[in-house]
């Protein structure tokens, strides 16, 4: 599977001329957010999303919700787009988790194969400048002038309410994992364009520490998609497409 995402993202352009509605979404970590945010915005193929980096790390099913993307990119490249957030990166996953989670749970083969998707996936890379850099409203004008867009879009900060304007409103913060990292009340967000470039917000609310939010009844849970990836992992990836059962073309949803 994670191969198969590797040659699709080599193989696609990394600048996207994406000319229908979607969701963004920056996501960080937590599987069952990722199931709440499909209930939100819809799932694959009934809606387009655009996910904004940052799926592992800091979370307690970062397969699961790797595992799950990567399916749904295989399954409808054009309705999935998977940018590559500074997360995607091995010198910081071996730090904060998600290193620990494949040796744990499999071995750590499995972290570099999916550090070698990450290195391709369109989007963050280093910087000779550091870790980032603060910018102004002037910086973001220039941009969005020189490039001849309206809206900047970026994530990888946590806001009270899941999106944050800056600039006068021509660039936004989204973040969709409410509760993060279980040490914060905010919300998270969905960012929905639709074909006339109409954007509106879907907001998460936090939900109380140690609290199940209910989620409708699904077709495939977190361990069935990992059985699958397991019996690839020890066969070959060729048996993928007749072992990954998809219940019903329209119908890909994970079972919680």
């Amino acid at each position: 599977m994670v191969f198969s995402v590797t040659k699709l993202v080599i193989a696609h352009q990394h600048v996207m001329a994406v000319g229908f509605s979607l969701n963004l979404e920056i996501f960080f970590k937590e599987y069952q957010d990722l199931l709440r945010l499909f209930e939100y915005g819809g799932y694959p193929p009934s809606a387009n999303y655009l996910f904004l980096g940052d799926y592992v790390d800091r979370g307690k099913q970062s397969l699961e919700t790797i595992c799950l993307l990567l399916a749904y990119k295989i399954r409808y490249p054009d309705k999935i787009f998977l940018l590559r957030g500074n997360h995607e990166d091995a010198k910081i996953n071996r730090i904060y988790g998600f290193y620990d989670e494949c040796k744990r749970r499999f071995n750590v083969r499995l972290w570099k194969i999916f550090t070698d998707c990450f290195n391709c996936l369109p989007g963050w890379s280093d910087s000779d400048r550091g870790v980032s850099c603060v910018f102004g409203p002037d910086a973001v004008s220039e941009f969005l002038k020189k490039n001849d867009l309206d809206l900047i879009c970026r994530g990888h900060q946590v806001v009270e309410d899941g999106y944050e304007f800056f600039a006068k409103r021509r660039l936004v913060t989204i973040f969709s994992a409410p509760n993060y990292g279980g040490e914060f009340d905010n919300a998270g967000a969905l960012l929905s364009v639709d074909d006339s470039l109409v954007c509106s917000f879907e907001i998460i609310k936090p939900v109380a520490s140690g609290s199940k939010v209910p989620l409708k009844k699904l077709l495939i849970d977190a361990a069935k998609i990992m059985a699958v990836f397991t019996q690839w992992w020890y066969t070959s990836i060729a048996q993928l497409g007749d072992d990954f059962a998809f219940v019903d073309d329209n119908n890909l949803r994970p079972e919680v």
